[in-house]
C-alpha cells in the first residue's frame, strides 16, 4: 500500500462547484467544428503541441459497447459500472492526445459529454435538481482515472515545458507544474531546498529525529516543537522516500521516518500535500451531509442502525457548538460501520476523554 493511499483516507472531500458557474454549461458551448479526433497510428502528427486539442477534442461514441450506447440513446442513467467503462473510454481516448491531461482539460472533455446526454451523465439530486456546473464530478473521475494510469510514470506525469503566452519575453520558457490527486502544485515532489537548508543540514535533522523516536513519547513530548519544524524541513526528503520507484514498503517509512505514523505529522504533513486540514475538511463535509446521512438511515436502515439515529436525536438535545459536531461525526461513522458490519473497535476506541493526555502526548 502507497502511503500517499494512506493520506488520501485521511480526507473525505466537500468540494462543489458554486452555483454562480451554473450557466457555464450553455454559455461555453463547444465547437462543432475544427475537432481533433484522437491519431490512430504513430505515424500520424501528434496533437499534443496544440493547447486547444481537448476543445477540439470529437468523442467518438460509436467505439463504446452496444449495451452502452443503447442506454445512451434511451437516456437513461447509466449503473457504476458502465460509467467507469465509459470513463475508461474517454481516459484512453484523450491519452491518445495528451498524455497527462491536466483538470482544466478534463472538465472541457466532461463539459462535453454532459452536453451530450446530459440525463445520463449530469450531477443531480435525488429529485432531478441539478448540482453545480453538472459535469464536476464527471470531471473528477476523468482526472483521477488518469493519474490512477500515470501512476509510477513520472516522465509522463511532469507537464512538458512550454513558451509563455502571457507577454513575457519572446523565448521565455515556464514550467507546468503536474498535480497527483488533488496535491497542491509543486507539492507532490518539491525540487528545492527551504532557505538556510543543504543536503547535509536535512541529513542531520533525520538522524535527529529518529534518535528522538528512540528515546520514547516522553522525550518526544519535550521535543515537540523541536519535531515540528524539523518535520517541515525535511518534508522533500520525506517525498523523496514515498515517491521513490519502485515504490518502498510501509515497514520502511515507518522505520525512517517514525514520527510520519503519528497523527500530528501525519496530518501536517498532508495539509503540506494538498493545502487543507483532513479533520478540518472532514468535519465540514459531515457538517454538510451528516444530516441527510442520519435522515436516509433513520427510514431506511435496520433496527440497530435507526436505533444509532435515535440516540444520536436524543443525546443532541444536549449538546451545542462542537460538542454537537462530534457527536453527529460518531453517529455518521457508527452508522457506516454498522452498515458494512465493521467491528466498532477497528475504528473507534472508546476511552475516558480525561485519560487522552496520557495515549496522544503530541497534542
Amino acid at each position: 500500500m502507497y502511503i500517499d493511499d494512506l493520506l488520501t483516507c485521511c480526507i473525505a472531500s466537500g468540494q462543489m462547484v458554486s452555483d454562480g458557474r451554473s450557466a457555464e454549461l450553455q454559455e461555453e458551448q463547444v465547437p462543432s467544428t475544427s475537432r481533433v479526433s484522437p491519431a490512430r497510428s504513430s505515424s500520424q502528427v501528434s496533437v499534443y503541441s496544440d493547447p486547444d486539442w481537448a476543445v477540439k477534442f470529437f468523442i467518438r461514441w460509436e467505439k463504446l459497447s452496444a449495451s452502452v450506447l443503447s442506454l445512451l440513446k434511451a437516456h437513461k442513467r447509466l449503473s457504476p459500472s458502465d460509467k467507469n467503462k465509459v470513463i475508461k473510454f474517454l481516459v484512453d481516448e484523450m491519452k491518445k492526445c495528451c498524455p497527462n491531461p491536466d483538470f482544466s482539460q478534463s472538465r472541457i472533455i466532461a463539459r462535453q459529454v454532459v452536453a451530450a446526454y446530459p440525463n445520463s451523465f449530469e450531477d443531480r439530486t435525488d429529485d432531478g435538481e441539478r448540482l453545480g456546473d453538472g459535469y464536476y464530478s464527471l470531471a473528477k473521475k476523468i482526472k483521477t482515472r488518469i493519474e490512477y494510469t500515470n501512476r509510477g510514470k513520472l516522465e509522463t506525469r511532469l507537464r512538458q515545458k512550454r513558451k509563455s503566452n502571457r507577454g513575457g519575453p519572446e523565448g521565455v520558457t515556464t514550467v507546468r507544474a503536474a498535480t497527483q490527486y488533488g496535491c497542491m502544485q509543486l507539492q507532490w515532489q518539491p525540487v528545492s531546498l527551504p532557505a538556510n537548508e543543504t543536503e547535509e543540514t536535512l541529513a542531520a535533522k533525520v538522524v535527529s529525529l529518529q534518535q528522538l523516536a528512540s528515546h520514547g513519547p516522553v522525550v518526544a513530548q519535550q521535543e515537540v516543537h523541536r519535531i515540528d519544524a524539523d518535520m517541515t524541513a525535511t518534508y522533500i526528503i520525506q517525498r523523496r522516500l514515498i515517491n521513490s520507484t519502485p515504490p518502498v514498503a510501509i515497514e520502511t517509512i515507518k522505520s525512517e521516518w517514525p514520527f510520519l505514523f503519528f497523527d500530528r505529522w501525519l496530518f501536517r504533513h498532508f495539509e503540506c500535500l494538498v493545502g487543507k486540514s483532513p479533520y478540518t475538511t472532514l468535519r465540514e463535509a459531515l457538517a454538510v451531509k451528516g444530516p441527510r446521512i442520519l435522515a436516509y438511515f433513520g427510514s431506511h436502515g435496520d433496527s440497530n442502525e435507526r436505533d444509532i439515529v435515535g440516540v444520536y436525536h436524543q443525546s443532541s438535545l444536549d449538546f451545542s457548538g462542537d460538542e454537537q459536531q462530534n457527536a453527529l461525526t460518531a453517529a455518521v461513522l457508527c452508522l457506516v460501520m454498522q452498515h458494512f458490519k465493521e467491528k466498532e473497535n477497528s475504528l473507534i476506541w472508546r476511552a475516558d476523554v480525561s485519560m487522552l493526555v496520557l495515549f496522544y502526548p503530541y497534542y
